[in-house]
């Protein structure tokens, strides 16, 4: 879920919890008022432990609520409760808890901590998970448009991170996109990743069994969608490298790898065209991993989530190696097209790097030529007036010459 920003009182903190995207202030009672069909409301006590806050968010599959959670640790939490629908049954309640179980399980510092579940006494479902401060990967796309590569690099392997972990629990996130990536700050750290919506928050996560999405729903986003995602093949690991492929294509680019006029049009497009080489990264290795992942196949993608970080983080280093790690010169290291010219040497670009360092090499060779020519030319025109007077002192060397036996002669004369 995702609902628009607010902007309620003085001083605002942003909060996101298990909402599917949700970033949020605590909003007015007069508002939440229009959404209390499960009666909660500020200073109420949850399932006996959880003291509600505020309303932080709420979407079609339920609200997002700030609590605290009573007793020694006094942690903030964010409560989901599910909306009833006309799936709900003894069915659905058992997948719920089976799922939740398993998803309780990630703990990965870049996965969103699911502390609890269950369901109340009037059968609504519920998840209580860590309560995040920061923004969405979204917010920060819809402000910039297009990150470094060092910045998406760094961001996009974190979620690899988060994955690696659920996959190997069999765990299928399914809807990996820009609104489930939270930006933090952790121990003085920008960009740190919580990825959150794994599996149950979204409707579940199993490539068999009863599903909690809705029947005849599609689980996913359009734009970040696996081909397989949409001809209702069961997801695998697969599915989510080539969200990952979209996501990274996104931020590098500014676009999406299929835009087209309607949601049908880009589902087929995800189904059956190649995308477009990502613009800047052709032949590549940036580009070429991109690509990669956003194959067709699932067998032909990067093989785990594991393995695709660690090339991404050998492309990383040579933005370290470069010393240009947060400036746009930093994109020639790696992923610039490739050219006739000579490439600058590395220890040029740590000194100074990029476009800089060349144009102060190109301007010392120019002053090295220029005084070479001169000296040339001087040394020439020193030539000339050496040449012109070597014939005028060679007729007294003669003379001498020819004087020389006379003297001679005549000193031998008795």
């Amino acid at each position: 879920m995702r609902v628009k920003q607010e902007c309620v009182g003085a001083t605002q903190d942003h909060f996101v919890g298990a909402s599917g995207g949700v970033t949020a202030v605590f909003l007015p009672s007069a508002v939440e008022a229009e959404h209390d069909e499960d009666g909660l409301q500020p200073g109420d006590i949850f399932e006996g432990r959880y003291r509600i806050e505020g309303l932080l968010g709420s979407g079609g599959m339920g609200r997002v609520l700030g609590a605290t959670e009573q007793g020694i640790v006094q942690r903030a939490v964010a409560i989901k409760v599910l909306r009833r629908t006309t799936d709900n049954s003894k069915e659905l309640g058992r997948r719920f808890v089976q799922e939740a179980t398993t998803v309780s399980q990630l703990a990965h510092p870049n996965t969103m901590r699911l502390f609890d579940f269950g369901e109340t006494s009037d059968g609504r479902l519920f998840l209580v998970s860590e309560r995040l401060t920061g923004r969405s990967l979204q917010d920060v796309i819809d402000e910039c448009s297009i990150l470094t590569p060092y910045r998406a690099l760094r961001i996009v392997i974190q979620v690899l991170k988060a994955l690696a972990e659920a996959h190997e629990l069999g765990i299928v996130h399914r809807d990996v996109k820009p609104d489930n990536v939270i930006l933090c700050r952790h121990q003085g750290e920008c960009d740190f990743v919580k990825v959150i919506d794994f599996g149950i928050a979204t409707g579940g996560h199993a490539a068999t069994g009863p599903r909690l999405t809705p029947r005849g729903h599609i689980l996913g986003t359009p734009h970040y969608m696996a081909p397989e995602q949409v001809d209702g093949r069961p997801p695998t690991p697969a599915t989510d490298l080539y969200s990952v492929g979209v996501v990274l294509y996104r931020l590098l680019t500014g676009r999406l790898p299929f835009e087209r006029a309607t949601v049908v049009k880009v589902m087929m497009a995800h189904l059956r065209e190649p995308p477009s080489p990502p613009l800047g990264l052709v032949d590549t290795p940036l580009g070429d991993i991109v690509l990669e992942c956003l194959r067709k196949d699932p067998a032909t993608r990067p093989t785990t989530a594991d393995a695709l970080r660690a090339r991404l983080e050998a492309i990383l280093g040579e933005f370290g190696r470069g010393g240009n790690e947060d400036t746009p010169d930093a994109l020639a290291v790696v992923v610039a097209p490739p050219s006739s010219a000579v490439p600058t040497p590395p220890d040029a670009l740590a000194a100074g790097g990029g476009r800089r360092t060349t144009g102060v090499v190109v301007l010392g060779v120019v002053a090295f030529l220029t005084t070479a020519l001169l000296m040339l030319a001087t040394g020439a025109r020193r030539s000339d007036a050496d040449a012109a007077t070597v014939p005028q002192r060679e007729p007294a060397d003669s003379r001498q010459a020819q004087t020389a036996p006379q003297s001679q002669l005549h000193r031998s004369t008795p």
